[in-house]
């Protein structure tokens, strides 16, 4: 009898301590403590170009099936999420580009197959970021008032198409992010009705239509109603950018169909004799003619500049 009491008193004093001690070895596994012992570090938010900011990151702890960031531009109060999955990431606001020449701040988090998510690599976003600037790679000339070349009136452009050729010698740097400025008449009071403006680099192929495209035209801008004298960023300051690879050895065109339904007028400048490369532009009245890759035939040559007043990359 004497033994079974012993035995009794025994078997709980060893195994139970056995018992807990393996469960609280495993319980950081089974209840997922173990992932809030890591934290991924957020290395660096480094400026790629004027739409793109480069994130590096790294991450000690269990599997993670992606990674949550908020981004906080510099001024705003508001956080915006994302997610990416492997460093080093481009974040390029969902290929909307992010705005030139700004600061913002990161913070990351580890997020697991189960929808757990470790803690944030800070506590607010506090890594910083900055998108290099805009610089001018063409800059149509300003004429001074009373000077020569004089400014012309072209009126009366229903449903016209244009397209601008501007020669890789008048550009004069490259970038991975493009922003127009465009201008409205200055000698008349008239509006110009943009349909549609393209951007696009023109067929290298000698013996090829120097007005048709290398590849199709990209749409940067639509249903656009431009006032005398008025300038306007294209895109616009929602889209500050548009992501488009100019190469300054290459040929542009930037081609414009205006609305076919009410006149516009723009004003042209003639191209100084004394720069190097043209700017030319072909027209025709054939509308939507001007997104099209290879154009139809028969426009009229115009050694003037239209509408371009700038154009900057990034």
């Amino acid at each position: 009898m004497a033994e079974w009491l012993i035995l009794l008193l025994f078997v709980p004093a060893v195994v139970v301590p056995v018992v807990l001690l393996v469960g609280f070895a495993g319980c950081d596994l089974l209840w997922g403590i173990d992932r809030v012992k890591y934290k991924p570090a957020l290395n660096k938010a480094e400026g790629k170009n004027a739409g793109v900011i480069t994130l590096t990151w790294t991450w000690g702890g269990p599997p993670a099936a992606r990674f949550k960031f908020e981004r906080l531009k510099v001024g705003n109060l508001t956080p915006v999420p994302f997610e990416a999955t492997t460093s080093p990431f481009d974040d390029n606001d969902e290929n909307k580009g992010l705005v030139p020449a700004t600061n913002y701040l990161y913070r990351v988090q580890a997020v697991f197959s189960d929808g757990d998510t470790s803690p944030w690599s800070a506590d607010t976003p506090n890594v910083l970021g900055t998108t290099r600037a805009l610089q001018n790679t063409f800059q149509a000339p300003t004429p001074v008032p009373g000077t020569e070349p004089p400014w012309e009136d072209s009126s009366g452009w229903e449903g016209y198409s244009l397209v601008l050729r501007i020669e890789a010698a008048r550009l004069s740097t490259s970038g991975a992010w493009v922003r127009l400025t465009i201008r409205g008449s200055p000698i008349d009071n008239n509006y110009a009705r943009i349909k549609t403006i393209s951007i696009s680099r023109a067929d290298p192929v000698v013996g090829m239509d120097p007005y048709d495209s290398a590849d199709d035209p990209v749409l940067i801008a639509s249903d656009i109603l431009l006032a005398p004298k008025q300038k306007l960023h294209i895109p616009d300051v929602n889209r500050p950018a548009i992501n488009y690879s100019l190469d300054h050895d290459q040929h542009l065109l930037i081609a414009v169909d205006f609305d076919g339904v009410t006149a516009s007028s723009i004003g042209s400048l003639p191209v100084p004799p004394d720069w190097l490369g043209t700017v030319v532009a072909y027209w025709n009245q054939l509308p939507n003619a001007a997104m099209l890759k290879d154009r139809p035939t028969g426009y009229t040559p115009d050694d003037y500049i239209f509408l371009i007043e700038e154009i900057e990359v990034g």
